[in-house]
């Protein structure tokens, strides 16, 4: 089986634990062909290389641009609280409730669907414990 891992989100703690490396370890040992796709913003720390897996494509955006120029097509529509008096703390909320998940939906365009026979997102500061993987 072909296995699509894409991470996306904020970095915050990735680069002290790379906490994906278990998961995909775990699946590699069970004889899943295993590949990693990643998102994340400017704003948040570059993700250093993983001892366990290189990435397919690391795409690292700036959440504002990308946010603002989105809600310009119709802000009174799009900006979270349509405070359209208050423009850039109206965008900042915007950015702060759907960040999360337009990242996770730029991280799941990343592989081609047809080349794997799952597709899973993922957060950069998720593990699976050893615990979990023992039982």
């Amino acid at each position: 089986m072909k296995i699509a891992l894409c991470i996306s989100g904020e970095t915050r703690e990735y680069n002290q634990f790379f906490g994906p490396d278990t998961i995909v370890t775990y699946l590699r040992s069970r004889g899943y062909q295993v590949d990693v796709y990643g998102h994340t913003w400017e704003h948040c720390e570059n993700p250093r290389r993983s001892s366990v897996f290189d990435f397919k494509k690391l795409q690292i955006d700036n959440q504002d641009v990308l946010i603002r120029d989105w809600v310009n097509v119709d802000p009174s529509a799009r900006l979270w609280g349509h405070n359209l008096d208050d423009f850039e703390a109206s965008l900042l909320e915007t950015r702060r409730r759907i960040g999360q998940h337009v990242g996770g939906l730029i991280s799941l365009q990343m592989p081609p669907v047809d080349t794997y026979d799952l597709v899973v997102r993922w957060r950069w500061d998720l593990q699976v414990s050893r615990w979990f993987i023992d039982r």
